[in-house]
């Protein structure tokens, strides 16, 4: 077993456990990166529904030291409803990250040489929700390699709770679509759907869509993407109770539980 499939072990075993990896092997680049988390994806055994994309702005590609977005995988096992309430370990860190997401109603892969535009996404879309992305970490310590490690970390996915499928998604303006985050009540965040360096979730999905990791494979029918934060990233632990308001989507609650 090479270093970085004991590192996706390693990495496996905290996010059941509610460890943290020590000593675990750092992917040193982005090539290892996706390879540690597909490793790791093997090693799961879990039921694949989606992917999640994550550093889609510039001040968190910076503070990872990133170029780019990044994705990881969305289980089944980890994929909620409205008023769901979704166990943490506190060891990793769980953050909250209102998002909007997509789910394909028709395969999506560009063609060979070709580049799909978000005409080509919009075309494939079934239907737009909103959510919780439920983020954290299984590594003891990033050294150098933040950015890589975050990718392998399943991308530092720990849940997703999705709300009500909005089907008439074209009357939305996604560069623009309004959410509001309370925690406990108290308003903890505004943003709005068009904050990511794409401009809009479909963006979002066209970069997913056309990247060197995604394009040869394609996106699939049912597959949903969770576009990336669109508010400030907020703390919560055990005991919390999240709303969000996102505007005609409706709004979304989830509790926050021990594991």
């Amino acid at each position: 077993m090479n270093e970085l499939t004991q590192a996706a072990k390693q990495l496996w075993q905290s996010r059941q456990d509610g460890l943290l990896a020590h000593n675990a092997a750092k992917p040193e680049s982005i090539q290892a990166a996706y390879a540690a988390q597909q490793a790791a994806i093997e090693l799961s055994g879990e039921k694949f529904v989606g992917y999640k994309v994550g550093a889609t702005s510039v001040e968190i590609q910076t503070m990872l030291g990133l170029q780019e977005a990044f994705y990881g995988p969305v289980f089944e096992s980890d994929y909620h409803g409205n008023n769901a309430k979704i166990a943490v370990h506190e060891q990793h860190g769980p953050k909250v990250e209102p998002e909007f997401v997509i789910c394909l109603g028709k395969d999506l892969k560009p063609a060979s040489g070709q580049t799909l535009t978000n005409e080509d996404v919009e075309a494939c879309i079934d239907w737009v929700a909103p959510a919780f992305e439920i983020i954290g970490t299984r590594w003891a310590d990033f050294g150098d390699y933040r950015g890589n490690c975050v990718i392998a970390d399943f991308g530092s996915n720990l849940a997703l709770a999705v709300g009500e499928r909005f089907h008439n998604w074209r009357e939305l303006d996604l560069t623009c679509s309004p959410v509001t985050l309370s925690i406990n009540g108290e308003t903890a965040a505004s943003g709005h759907s068009g904050l990511s360096i794409a401009g809009s979730p479909i963006s979002i999905v066209s970069w997913l869509a056309n990247h060197e990791g995604i394009r040869d494979q394609g996106l699939k029918k049912g597959e949903v993407i969770s576009c990336g934060t669109c508010t400030d990233v907020k703390p919560v632990k055990a005991g919390d109770h999240l709303s969000a308001d996102y505007g005609v989507l409706g709004v979304l609650e989830t509790t926050i539980v021990a594991a």
